[in-house]
Formats: C-alpha cells, structure tokens, sequence
C-alpha cells in the first residue's frame, strides 16, 4: 500500500472513530489495527498543517551618544527585513 493511500484510510479510520463512540482499544481491535498506531494517527492528524506564530515584536532602542560616530551592524533578513545593531 502506498504511503498515500495508508494516509488516506488512516484519515477516514481517524475520521470513523471520532464518531463511533467506541475507546481506542475497542475501535482498534474492531478494525485490526494496534491500538498504538490508532493513537499515533489520532495524534497526527489532529495538529494543524500550518500553525500560525504571532509575529515578534521588536522595540526601537536608541542608543547613540552625543559626539561619537555611529557605526552599525547591519543585517538582512530574507524576508527583507533590515536590523540595525549599533556598535
């Protein structure tokens, strides 16, 4: 059986026991599946693909002294982003 379609009967088996009302080990031995693998799908598929991360934050810092040159730490994030370090 592919990858792919053993997801796909996991999914519908996962899918199957959430309404069933049944416990894992009875819904499990019914369909001739461990109950440790039932677990592990259950698991598996109730975690979002894509969790979304609140965005940090970051708080301006001015940190320059009157009368001394300014020199910086430039970095370039992949996204674009440009943070200054001064040094």
């Amino acid at each position: 059986m592919s990858q792919l379609s053993e997801s796909k009967r996991m999914e519908e088996l996962v899918s199957s026991y959430h309404s069933s009302g049944q416990t894992q080990k009875d819904f499990a031995k019914a369909h001739v599946l461990t109950e440790g693998k039932l677990h592990y799908w259950i698991k598996k598929l109730s975690v979002p693909l894509e969790e979304e991360e609140p965005l940090p934050e970051f708080i301006p810092l001015d940190l320059s002294f009157p009368g001394r040159e300014s020199k910086f730490i430039i970095i370039l994030t992949a996204d674009g982003m440009k943070i200054q370090i001064p040094v």
